[in-house]
């Protein structure tokens, strides 16, 4: 069964990514940090043949597509089941202080996602669902080609989760989602060959982010 060619890449940095806050749907542009790597994103792709570049409607993830589809002569469509995931009230929030203030629930979030449930948010069932449909749509749609997907690190980890099958308690089962990075595979549906997973390898050294990177 033929399969579809997926790069997934994270947005660059932004100034809520500078200062380790939790951002989820809050629209937020680009720092000059994350436009530089977004720069160099789209240059280490400027030579794939994307059929379709799909983003996420938030301004950092839309940006970020646009400095890769400068290079491309194919459709942008803006999608919104790959939003970042609803954070509701922590949306803002320093994420040292939410593990430190949080309790139970930020116990749950990063130990026992499938424990998760956030009543301002979103729960992680309820984003892989999200992330699930777009999935099942691309390889419906797409099979052959090869696809662009530009959108967010809790997103790439629904992602990485739903095509290699695995249950929402083992979301955290992949290396850290850097900015700008990108993941590759091929998947027909049922299962996933992985190229890399999380690349920056195109990222110079002064433009890496400088904070420590969290498991999120």
């Amino acid at each position: 069964m033929q399969s579809v060619r997926i790069f997934v890449a994270r947005h660059g940095q932004t100034p809520l990514n500078a200062v380790n806050c939790m951002q989820g749907q809050i629209d937020i542009e680009l720092s000059e940090l994350g436009r530089k790597q977004a720069f160099e994103l789209g240059e280490r792709l400027k030579d794939e043949n994307f059929s379709y570049i799909y983003t996420s409607p938030l301004i950092r993830a839309y940006d970020t597509a646009k400095a890769t589809l400068k290079y491309h002569d194919c459709p942008i469509v803006i999608d919104d089941r790959i939003k970042e995931m609803n954070f509701g009230e922590w949306e803002g929030n320093p994420i040292e202080k939410i593990k430190s203030e949080g309790g139970e629930l930020a116990y749950y979030f990063w130990n026992e996602p499938q424990n998760f449930h956030i009543t301002t948010g979103e729960t992680f069932y309820q984003l892989i669902e999200r992330i699930g449909d777009f999935i099942d749509m691309l390889v419906s749609k797409h099979r052959g080609e090869k696809i662009l997907v530009v959108c967010h690190g809790m997103v790439v980890r629904g992602i990485l989760t739903y095509v290699q099958n695995r249950d929402v308690s083992e979301m955290y089962n992949n290396p850290p989602i850097r900015n700008a990075s990108i993941t590759i595979f091929d998947y027909d549906g049922k299962n996933a060959e992985f190229d890399v997973i999380s690349d920056d390898s195109h990222i110079t050294k002064e433009n890496i982010d400088n904070i420590e990177i969290d498991k999120y």
